[in-house]
């Protein structure tokens, strides 16, 4: 993906799709999302795992949007019992300048 500004140098964002477990989607809209599973990891109490999830778009006034979202699924150390799933959402609204 390449960003033109009117008054600097292009910039340039190449993307990697080496991993199986994550997804990029695009919609009719222009909605661009991206996601899956994030790993693995631990924690005083067992194994944890997390997921996200992240979305860029332009909203119905001309803004641009970004949506976060993550879970870490947490479990005991003996058993691998399900302690509980923390969440995370974010939404950023980043204001069009209007001329």
């Amino acid at each position: 993906m390449t960003l033109a500004f009117p008054t600097g140098q292009p910039v340039e964002y190449i993307s990697s799709m080496e991993d199986k477990g994550r997804f990029v989607c695009t919609g009719r809209n222009g909605k661009i999302a991206w996601g899956g599973a994030s790993g693995t990891g631990r924690s005083e109490f067992g194994p944890n795992s997390t997921d996200s999830s992240a979305a860029l778009y332009l909203d119905e006034h001309g803004d641009l949007m970004v949506e976060e979202h993550m879970q870490v699924h947490m479990n005991m150390l003996f058993g691998a019992i399900p302690t509980g799933t923390a969440k995370h959402y974010a939404l950023y609204r980043f204001k069009r300048i209007s001329d």
